[in-house]
């Protein structure tokens, strides 16, 4: 059948949309072709010209052409973000590179691509971290589009002659973005500039680099010239969005981000704003997307736990498709309020407040720190304690915190022995302990013990308290302090605790598998209240089960990805009954491996139980109550 008039005229405005859009995506294919001919450029490539051209201004605001830096010089571009923490991370070791390299002719050039950043800020940005080479600000994000850099702590390096020699990391201690390893076993940049000054072939002219995505979120939407969105006849125009910030996003962040990532707090940037969330969109959709974040590291828990922050994959998905989107906003007007963080103690004034007696100095980098501080309680006679509430001195470098109770004075002497304020010691306080009294990670609020319960702290007692300090890159000091909350009714239940152990510990050197387990069986009626599962470095995989008398299971908790850095202790929301004569069982795995990025021992080495960084533990802490003692009459009251 012929077709009519309006049908061929249809039928040419169909091929001509066609056209249109197949040219867009050949454009799209070609611009995508070339950002990764950048980023796996050959080391005999000449940079682009307008590389060399572009201008951009300091923090002062003046400009500066970037190929008057590679004017007989060998020039090292490193790509910062004022608010990322990887870049802030590596400051001091590019100040050290920098200085050491200057007299053989090679510049160092920041390029901050923080598009929040005025001179002013990053002016007092550079003051603050000790920046020791020149930064240039490049918010449109020109220099980074030439060079196809993706991500901040990316390095270019040029020689004199302009070509691109090497690209990617500074080193590998970083796992991803929010991990790094124990031990700094490549330092790409540094070996590079070796060998490019000695005349050698550089060895490795690429290596993945890690950091906060190079986006261009919050920018305006450049429309390639001559097109016209064009619809479809016959075509319904698709919808705009299905997600908003205002709808979806919002309750997601305030839910499971805002406790930490908020002014003040350890996270290196807010997202309290629909701002805040546009600007860091991609770097969300990325470390959620790996699970990184939030760091809530039991799995199949089953909602049991008290302060529990995941995401669902349904909600990483949704968080996904929002960036995808276009980041909208919705109606602002509609989203919920940001949540209210009390400047003060949440649980209220404590009846004793506990300070480290004066501030820890923490320098810019290296390794992270653990340090123990003795905190006399001064009491006279035994408290009943249901509380503890955690407050860091500096949130930025205080990773988390566990205390412990000493009524022997053992604190009291590793403090004599080791200069300055406090003693360090890796696994815990370097004894054992008469008790606990819990502790504190980013996000964790304090929490009340069940009605009734409450933890023993005796007359004369001191709380040792274990800090994990981690360096973000310039010096910081802490005077973190601790708030106890007595008990004000009857104490009917004392938590007690114990503890699954597992001390035959004989790891060979290479073992990516090697299992420890132990088991316990509960000679009493009780409740557990509490978990926490401890292992150091080559931790891999832990469990705790309890099998019933009758022959039924229980998950207590499982961590298929341990992290020393990210251990906590997890109460449950409903207490576990476990009848008498029910099996308490730990399991964990451990890698000693060269494979396992967090071993300390490099080659590996046979390990055994012990205290030390390079020395490992199995233990399930267990808190729990005896159901006798709801019999018994009151234990104190206040």
């Amino acid at each position: 059948m012929p077709l009519e008039p309006s049908d061929r005229r249809d039928v040419r405005q169909i091929l001509k949309i066609l056209k249109t859009v197949l040219a867009a995506a050949v454009l799209t294919v070609l611009w995508a072709a070339a950002a990764r001919q950048v980023a796996a450029r050959p080391s005999n490539m000449t940079a682009p010209a307008s590389f060399a051209r572009i201008t951009l201004p300091d923090a002062a605001g003046k400009t500066h052409r970037i190929g008057d830096y590679n004017r007989g010089k060998i020039l090292v571009l490193v790509f910062m973000g004022a608010q990322c923490p990887v870049s802030n991370f590596y400051i001091p070791t590019l100040n050290r590179l920098s200085a050491a390299y200057l007299a053989d002719g090679v510049r160092f050039v920041g390029v901050d691509i923080d598009p929040l950043s005025s001179g002013v800020n990053l002016a007092a940005h550079d003051r603050a971290y000790h920046v020791q080479f020149p930064v240039l600000r490049d918010a449109r994000l020109r220099l980074a589009s030439a060079l196809g850099a993706k991500v901040t702590s990316e390095t270019f390096v040029f020689d004199r002659s302009g070509r691109l020699r090497y690209h990617g990391r500074i080193d590998n201690t970083y796992l991803n973005r929010v991990q790094r390893r124990t031990i700094t076993q490549r330092r790409d940049l540094r070996a590079a500039l070796s060998d490019l000054l000695a005349g050698r072939t550089i060895r490795e002219i690429s290596a993945p680099a890690f950091g906060c995505l190079i986006t261009t979120s919050g920018m305006k939407a450049m429309p390639m010239p001559g097109m016209k969105a064009m619809p479809m006849p016959g075509m319904k125009a698709m919808p705009v969005s299905h997600y908003t910030y205002a709808h979806d996003v919002a309750p997601l962040v305030y839910k499971n981000c805002v406790t930490c990532h908020r002014p003040g707090q350890v996270a290196p940037f807010s997202l309290l704003t629909f701002a805040d969330a546009k600007r860091w969109g991609h770097d969300i959709v990325d470390v959620t997307g790996k699970r990184l974040m939030p760091p809530w590291k039991p799995v199949d828990d089953h909602n049991q736990f008290e302060g529990e922050r995941h995401l669902s994959d349904h909600q990483i998905e949704l968080l996904s498709k929002w960036v995808e989107e276009g980041m909208p906003a919705g109606n602002l007007k509609e989203a919920p309020k940001p949540p209210h963080f009390g400047t003060g103690w949440l649980l209220g004034k404590p009846d004793l407040v506990l300070k480290m007696s004066e501030a820890y100095d923490v320098p810019a980098d290296g390794r992270d720190i653990y340090r123990c501080f003795v905190l006399p309680t001064g009491l006279t006679k035994d408290e009943y304690v249901s509380a503890v509430e955690y407050h860091p001195g500096n949130r930025k470098i205080v990773h988390h915190c566990l205390a412990y109770v000493d009524t022997h004075g053992y604190g009291r002497a590793l403090d004599a022995k080791d200069p300055g304020p406090g003693y360090t010691n890796f696994g815990g306080p370097g004894f054992k302990p008469d008790g606990e009294m819990g502790g504190w990670a980013p996000g964790n609020d304090p929490i009340f013990l069940p009605p009734g319960v409450a933890r023993l702290l005796p007359k004369g007692s001191d709380i040792i308290l274990q800090v994990h300090y981690h360096k973000d890159g310039k010096p910081e000091s802490d005077q973190s302090q601790v708030g106890l909350y007595f008990a004000k009714g009857p104490v009917r239940q004392r938590l007690r605790v114990t503890m699954l152990v597992q001390p035959h510990l004989s790891i060979p050197a290479g073992d990516d598998h090697y299992v420890a387990e132990t088991s316990f069986v509960s000679p009493v009626n009780a409740h557990i209240i509490w978990v926490m599962p401890h292992m150091h470095l080559l931790g891999r995989d832990i469990e705790m089960d309890a099998q019933m008398p009758d022959g039924s299971q229980r998950r207590l908790v499982h961590i298929n990805n341990w992290d020393f850095n990210w251990q906590g202790t997890y109460q449950f929301k409903h207490p576990v009954a476990i009848p008498a004569g029910t099996r308490l069982t730990l399991r964990a795995v451990y890698d000693n491996s060269v494979n396992n990025p967090r071993n300390p021992n490099n080659p590996p080495k046979e390990v055994h139980w012990g205290e030390q960084t390079t020395d490992e533990m199995c233990i399930g802490f267990v808190g729990y109550v005896r159901d006798s003692d709801a019999a018994l009459s009151p234990i104190a009251s206040r």
